[in-house]
């Protein structure tokens, strides 16, 4: 509703209709006062996940024009180096109370992210591996809930579908699941083993093997690619990052910088919904079009072919009935007539 009041108010303000105040402007206003309706402890949460669907957007624009080129698993080695950073942080701090390191603290174990004890010069000390058991064992056992899990969630997901509701036992052999078990799985797995064969060869516990024990659990991505789930990581590292320096002075603090974050990111996908439909993912596109009452859908984007955004390839059936007694002849010559 604030996004049409905006492009209302800018016509009205300036006179005329312009493309970046009807979509840019209007999206970064409506971002800026609707995120105060939200409590303050969620803004930082929803800034970070408009920054991930923003750079998501942009990146597809970007590809869509030729000025960056898709590197082959991309978003395996995004994964990899964002799980490798955060679990490091996460053993030099171990009191990171961010929800990403709680979830990877349950996952991975929060015994593998606490300092080694000190045993002085006991027997113990011989031993680089302080955890219950053999670490064959304390890896198989480790990774086996986390597959069975992500197999399970996945199975299930697929049974509450419509496509195998008449044959529920194709989700049992189905690949999704078995990608996303050998995904969260394969991550414990190849953290604990590779812990314990770095404890075993250096011969003691170091925080540079914890990442790279995370970067090689985040190559496990490959069994399940997920470019949101990637984007969310890295993002996330960075906010982390950022207010860890924030706290130590090293970097200033922003006044109302979630709420800014958010906006700009809302005025970039409302630009592109608008604009270039065709850029955005297409169940978000399908949900921002629901959650407006199907007006995206019924926005003219073919005046803007001109210009050569192609924005009327997702809704090419779509058509406005102008009355043509006020409409300019040169848009009936370069628009009406080549529709």
């Amino acid at each position: 509703m604030l996004f049409m009041f905006f492009i209302c108010f800018l016509r009205w303000y300036v006179g005329k209709l312009y493309l970046q105040n009807s979509t840019f402007f209007a999206g970064l206003a409506s971002g800026f006062f609707s995120i105060f309706v939200e409590h303050p402890s969620r803004r930082r949460v929803l800034s970070v996940y408009m920054l991930n669907q923003c750079s998501e957007i942009i990146y597809n624009v970007l590809r869509s024009r030729n000025m960056v080129m898709e590197v082959p698993h991309g978003e395996v080695l995004m994964f990899a180096l964002s799980m490798g950073a955060f679990l490091y942080c996460m053993r030099l701090d171990n009191r990171l109370r961010d929800p990403v390191c709680k979830v990877l603290r349950l996952l991975m174990g929060k015994e593998e992210f606490l300092p080694p004890p000190d045993t002085g010069d006991s027997e113990d000390n011989i031993q680089p591996c302080h955890h219950d058991g053999g670490c064959l064992m304390h890896t198989a056992k480790g990774s086996a809930l986390p597959f069975l899990g992500g197999y399970s969630v996945r199975a299930l997901l697929l049974l509450l579908g419509r496509r195998l509701r008449r044959r529920p036992w194709l989700a049992l052999i189905h690949q999704a699941p078995w990608g996303q078990g050998l995904f969260l799985g394969g991550a414990v797995a190849l953290f604990r083993g590779s812990r314990c064969l770095l404890r075993q060869v250096c011969g003691h516990e170091s925080p540079w093997q914890v990442l790279a024990g995370g970067l090689l659990a985040g190559l496990s991505m490959a069994a399940s690619p997920n470019s949101t789930l990637a984007l969310y990581m890295a993002w996330k590292l960075v906010e982390v990052l950022y207010c860890r320096a924030a706290k130590q002075g090293c970097v200033p603090t922003v006044p109302w910088g979630p709420e800014m974050l958010f906006a700009l990111g809302t005025g970039v996908m409302m630009s592109c919904a608008v604009v270039e439909p065709h850029n955005m993912r297409p169940s978000y596109a399908k949900f921002l079009n629901n959650v407006t009452g199907d007006r995206l859908r019924q926005v003219n984007r073919h005046p803007l072919e001109i210009l050569g955004f192609h924005c009327s390839s997702i809704y090419p059936d779509y058509f406005p009935k102008l009355d043509q007694r006020h409409v300019s002849r040169s848009f009936v010559e370069r628009v009406l007539v080549w529709s």
